[in-house]
């Protein structure tokens, strides 16, 4: 059973169109995909605005790079007073070993930034990594200082996000035992859980960190965070599997793949992947910049008795994934590359509606 995308073409020429809409790496605002996000304003005062709006997206972009690395760090770098002291006694209490510090890295790693309910002096970014299927939200301001600080926080899973009713816990590990698609599944949880952000954080909204018609619905730090650490078993799980000494073969063969990402030379890496690689989307993957995949690295694997699944990010730019379907049984050449780019999978998914392959 094929768990990649089935090498549907739609995919290649989405990605080509993309790269003309590529503004900053991981970042998305409210309105990209009916208005476009990359829209050139037309008046002083849009200029203003985008200007601000890229200047948080920008800042809780680097916040999320560096708690990628240090939680506690990024804390105490970009936080004010009432943000380290939320975070001190609440989610520094939850997440205060290292295995649990992992968690948050595993979050801020693979998340795109949204932003919405920007003012000049304010705004909301969230943070979504569908791999954990956790949202972690971030009130932003400019001080006094004139420089912008974090001064709130909630974490929040993607269940109590999306409203869904009826969890159990086969649906909190869902992304781990698909049976479809890994892009089909991608696209469809990503763009209902970037839904509810537009609906309420439109750009020019008033700042309010969670709406009251989401703080119904949302839990504690604690409660919010029990299917995030659920899902981080399945991801350890996932890995051990990964790096099981039956893997050995698979796990050279994605290293090499890497480096060839990163070197993004169409022949070379024509002669790497299968003889039906797409040619269309080979040509997409090598003229992507190359700060958005010299860094990529397995954030998801999947096997069955067919073929193995394997999801390529860079940290760097988490909206863009490489998905390698790497066939059993073939000697060699069996790797099938397809790359997403979330912020306009939509186009992909009004695609595969008019039947396009």
């Amino acid at each position: 059973m094929k768990r990649g995308s089935g090498g549907r073409k739609t995919v290649g020429m989405v990605a080509a169109a993309a790269l003309a809409l590529v503004l900053c790496a991981g970042v998305l605002v409210p309105g990209a995909f009916s208005q476009g996000a990359a829209a050139k304003p037309k008046t002083e005062a849009e200029m203003k605005s985008q200007k601000t709006l890229i200047a948080f997206a920008t800042y809780a972009n680097a916040f999320r790079r560096v708690a990628s690395a240090d939680p506690d760090k990024a804390v105490t770098t970009f936080g004010n007073a009432g943000f380290k002291a939320k975070w001190t006694a609440d989610a520094g209490k939850l997440f205060k070993s290292k295995a649990q510090k992992n968690i948050l890295k595993d979050i801020f790693s693979a998340s795109v930034v949204l932003v919405g309910r920007a003012s000049a002096t304010e705004a909301v970014a969230g943070l979504y990594s569908p791999w954990l299927d956790a949202v972690v939200l971030l009130g932003m301001n400019v001080g006094k200082d004139g420089k912008v600080h974090m001064t709130d926080y909630r974490f929040v899973a993607g269940e109590s996000w999306r409203n869904e009713k009826n969890v159990d816990a086969a649906k909190v590990a869902s992304l781990y035992t698909i049976k479809d698609p890994l892009i089909d599944v991608l696209i469809d949880r990503y763009h209902r859980t970037v839904s509810v952000f537009n609906e309420n954080y439109p750009l020019e909204a008033p700042y309010k960190l969670v709406p009251d018609r989401l703080e119904s619905r949302i839990g504690t730090t604690t409660e919010e965070s029990t299917p995030m650490l659920a899902r981080r078993v399945c991801r350890l799980n996932m890995y051990q599997s990964y790096f099981s000494k039956g893997n050995l073969g698979l796990i050279k063969s994605v290293r090499v793949l890497r480096q060839e990402i990163k070197a993004g030379d169409q022949a070379r890496l024509r002669a790497f992947l299968s003889p039906k690689q797409d040619a269309e989307m080979l040509k997409t993957i090598c003229t992507l910049p190359v700060d958005l995949r010299d860094g990529v690295v397995t954030t998801y694997y999947a096997a069955d008795k067919e073929a193995a699944v394997i999801a390529l990010v860079d940290e760097a730019s988490p909206r863009w994934v490489f998905v390698a379907e790497v066939t059993k049984g073939a000697a060699e050449r069996n790797i099938h590359l397809d790359v997403l780019d979330l912020e306009t999978s939509t186009e992909l998914v009004a695609a595969k509606k008019g039947g396009a392959r």
